[in-house]
């Protein structure tokens, strides 16, 4: 009978250990899981802020392409306006031009007719 109880308290405190030896392994393997939760939501923050940068940064080029449409369509108008003006300008030239010309023409005549006269 002592050694059936001496063989059952042997046993019964090698189970005893083995429960703990389980119950410290479930404790690690909890600690464990826990680190990686928290790791795993550490990395969900970083891609949601990365997400958060790139929206921004597309919301930014997109604000910056329309900027130079604007710009690169108000520089066309301007090269436009400044077409028109030089061709009125040069037009303008033109009529001075004619109008000198027509008038070196007239006293160009004008001395001829003088000359012939005084002759």
């Amino acid at each position: 009978v002592e050694e059936l109880e001496f063989d059952i308290r042997s046993k019964r405190e090698a189970v005893d250990t083995y429960v703990e030896l389980l119950k410290d392994e479930h404790a690690a393997a909890a600690r464990r899981e826990k680190e990686l939760e928290d790791k795993l939501a550490l990395h969900e923050e970083v891609v949601e802020q990365y997400e958060s940068d790139l929206s921004d940064a597309k919301e930014l080029v997109e604000e910056l392409e329309f900027d130079i449409r604007s710009k690169r369509e108000a520089a066309d108008a301007y090269v436009e306006l400044l077409k028109d003006e030089i061709a009125m300008a040069s037009g303008a030239l033109e009529e001075m031009q004619e109008e000198r010309d027509d008038a070196l023409d007239s006293k160009t005549w004008e001395l001829h007719h003088a000359s012939k006269a005084a002759e």
